[in-house]
């Protein structure tokens, strides 16, 4: 099936990787952990205020499966607004960047013992009820 446009609508991009001269600002500018911004994905369109310039967004697709949402692309972030930690421009031709915080990345994740997770697995006791792990790589 064939979806027409709006008239000077665009076809935005679905979430891709975080353009290089982003993530090179997340890490240089925003002391970004190096390491992160390859588990992060960014949407952008084409900014009204240049030819080279594009908005962008970034977001963690991790907690985008957690709360059971696809974003599709830039404008489906609207609705969902908590789910972007950054948000802003680049121009390829300049090579500036400004991205302003939206959402603050939380480092502080406890660390459980064998016993822990144990006992959080055993309080299980409704149909349907979860708990999450995060496993991390050394």
């Amino acid at each position: 099936m064939l979806w027409k446009h709006k008239e000077g609508e665009q076809k935005l991009p679905p979430p891709r990787q975080i353009p290089q001269l982003v993530r090179e600002h997340l890490v240089s500018q925003k002391k970004m952990d190096p390491d992160l911004p390859q588990a992060l994905k960014a949407v952008v369109r084409k900014s009204p205020q240049g030819e080279n310039r594009f908005d962008v967004r970034v977001f963690d697709p991790a907690q985008e499966q957690v709360k059971k949402i696809t974003v599709r692309d830039y404008t489906s972030l609207n609705e969902h607004p908590t789910l972007i930690l950054y948000e802003g421009w680049f121009d390829e031709k300049s090579k500036k960047v400004e991205l302003e915080e939206k959402t603050k990345i939380s480092y502080d994740v406890p660390l459980l013992s064998k016993a822990e997770i144990q006992q959080r697995i055993e309080a299980l006791s409704e149909p349907g009820t979860t708990v999450f792990f995060y496993q991390g790589t050394l």
